[in-house]
């Protein structure tokens, strides 16, 4: 195999996903293999450090507006060109680029069509949490055109070769959803040269990731300000990365419930900036519920910090209770009682080695990145 053909939405923030598709690609330039990604659009600052991968953006528009999908049929054709000038050995799609590949087949009879399970199904069809997630006009539109897209989801699910999913949970969920077994199970996994422990730990919690509803970091904070109730500690903080549109109700929040002072928000870091803030931490708290994996939670562990996290979905099968962290509902005052048990276990340091070696064993982006190369071969793309 010498060619792999990528097909992502855009790249315009650092959001898991695209962590993923830039990971795995650098894997596979890694071992000779020319990666050309086909989008709609970059930001410099996301891609920077990815040299070697051909970036094409194809649209002015990205897929998160509304006027991208009335175009839909005209930016395929420019797809497909694309797609036959790339001559890649496979196409490697992600997200909603399931949608660009209508057609493509028939042009490419020869060449593997693979879809990258991200999330627990497509995306948000299968998702009451993403839907919820969207603005008033999204929510409306996406109920509307939900019939017309399960049609189109089955007709496009038929014309792919080979599905990967992220987890073991996105799995089974797709198989049930669609009554089709993924083919393979590749997660995704880290950098564990850059997210390393340290020696010391600071006197504060962390999260990450974008503040959004989805991702429910508002019961983040409602969890650590039930603890700071029901303990009474004068000390400990909660530090959380990332940026969106729900920091400014997340601030009230922190206020209302009389823990701004003891909240920090810290916007958006870099992979090494995060590291640094979870390698310090007590702990990481994660507990969006609609994750399929949960690759925040793998870096916190990959530091040496034990998770608490929320046991539903890729974080639930990630973290192994009572050994790499807690697991625990979605109730505040049961996780402000899951921080309370952590900070007093007496075996804290012997959960952060396990932690870390759980990590190391399972979620580095070198072993994801040879799985990768081994399921192409085996599917045929071979050159």
């Amino acid at each position: 195999m010498n060619r792999v053909t990528i097909a992502h939405p855009h790249f315009l923030k650092p959001a898991g996903a695209t962590k993923v598709v830039l990971e795995l690609s650098r894997q596979l330039v890694s071992r000779g293999i020319a990666v050309t990604i086909l989008t709609t659009q970059t930001n410099p600052a996301v891609i920077a450090d990815y040299q070697g991968i051909d970036f094409q953006c194809l649209s002015q528009r990205t897929t998160g507006s509304l006027m991208f999908w009335p175009t839909l049929p005209f930016f395929r054709r420019k797809f497909q060109r694309a797609v036959q000038a790339a001559k890649g050995d496979v196409v490697f799609a992600h997200s909603l680029a399931l949608y660009w590949l209508g057609g493509l087949k028939r042009l490419n009879p020869d060449v593997p069509l693979v879809y990258y399970l991200h999330d627990l199904g497509l995306p948000y069809v299968d998702s009451q949490a993403e839907l919820g997630s969207l603005s008033l006009a999204g929510r409306t539109i996406g109920r509307l055109i939900k019939p017309i897209l399960n049609r189109i989801n089955a007709k496009l699910l038929s014309q792919i070769d080979a599905i990967i999913a992220n987890s073991q949970q996105a799995a089974v969920f797709f198989e049930r959803r669609y009554q089709r077994q993924p083919d393979a199970v590749i997660t995704p996994g880290i950098d564990a040269g850059v997210f390393t422990p340290t020696e010391s730990k600071g006197d504060y919690l962390y999260t990450a990731g974008r503040l959004e509803k989805i991702k429910r970091t508002d019961l983040v904070i409602e969890a650590f300000a039930a603890y700071i109730k029901q303990s009474g500690d004068r000390q400990l903080e909660l530090h959380i990365i990332g940026g969106g549109i729900e920091q400014d109700s997340l601030q009230a929040l922190a206020k209302s419930l009389g823990v701004a002072s003891r909240t920090r928000f810290l916007g958006v870091k870099s992979a090494q900036e995060v590291a640094a803030v979870a390698a310090g931490a007590k702990a990481g708290i994660f507990l969006c519920p609609n994750e399929s994996f949960g690759l925040a939670a793998v870096e916190s562990m990959g530091c040496g910090t034990p998770v608490i996290g929320v046991n539903r979905g890729g974080i639930g099968e990630i973290v192994v209770d009572g050994q790499t962290g807690l697991l625990t509902d979605l109730e505040p005052v049961s996780i402000g009682q899951k921080i309370a048990q952590l900070l007093a276990d007496k075996d804290y340091p012997r959960l952060c080695r396990q932690a870390r070696q759980h990590v190391l064993d399972h979620y580095t982006w070198q072993r994801s990145g040879e799985e990768l190369i081994e399921f192409f071969k085996k599917i045929g793309g071979h050159g």
